[in-house]
């Protein structure tokens, strides 16, 4: 017990991170049938995309894209599937997911160039995005990316998946009760769920890494820079 203790204040620890710190206004794109939640912030010249990891919902953000609206505009969703944002039907590989992150940025009137920022899972997906729209992005922040020689497989995500079924039901339960209690004692708690749906995506796609790999070889030569932290 002390230590599932342990375990569950590291992880809330871990939340408080990226909690939005006051309340925010979202808006709600429609794309193709569906909706995505999506958070637009900030004014300047430069134009910031901030694409989440595998599951996170947009408030991964929460405690950044404050900062970085004091200089700039800024733009957190959800992919569909993830937080807030409703399901879609397949395809859901990199290319889908990219396609419409750019209908989504032009239905909610936020045009091009932009500087996207990938975290984790989100940085394969701005790979794609920079390969098939080259000419919409100005630079690229990757931040502790996937890398390729992981091998993110269909084989590894549907394993995910599959541990997620099999997990203590009574363990998630005495957990969603913690959580939900600790977010109850923030000034701006999260309105945030965990589905499968990103598992789902992963299970389905062919191979993101070949996916992004493939969109930046026939790109040929990016002309922005791109940083990796």
């Amino acid at each position: 017990m002390k230590r599932e203790l342990t375990v569950l204040a590291v992880m809330l620890n871990a939340v408080a991170l990226f909690l939005p710190t006051r309340s925010q206004t979202f808006t709600r794109v429609a794309i193709d049938g569906h909706t995505m939640r999506m958070l637009v912030a900030g004014s300047g010249e430069s134009t910031v995309v901030f694409e989440n990891g595998l599951g996170p919902p947009l408030e991964m953000w929460g405690k950044v894209q404050p900062q970085v609206s004091r200089f700039a505009r800024t733009v957190t969703y959800d992919r569909a599937g993830v937080g807030l944002s409703e399901d879609a039907p397949p395809p859901r590989d990199g290319r889908q997911i990219a396609a419409e992150l750019r209908h989504a940025l032009r239905v909610a009137s936020v045009p091009p160039p932009y500087v996207l920022v990938g975290a984790s899972l989100g940085g394969l997906y701005i790979r794609v995005f920079a390969g098939m729209y080259p000419d919409d992005v100005s630079g690229m922040v990757l931040v502790d990316p996937t890398h390729d020689a992981e091998g993110l497989s269909v084989r590894l995500c549907r394993r995910s998946m599959s541990c997620r079924r099999r997990s203590n039901k009574r363990g998630r339960a005495k957990f969603r009760l913690a959580f939900r209690w600790f977010l109850s004692t923030r000034s701006a708690p999260a309105r945030c769920r965990l589905r499968p749906a990103p598992f789902d995506s992963c299970a389905r796609s062919s191979d993101q890494k070949s996916t992004a790999n493939r969109a930046l070889t026939s790109a040929g030569w990016i002309p922005f820079p791109v940083l990796v932290s």
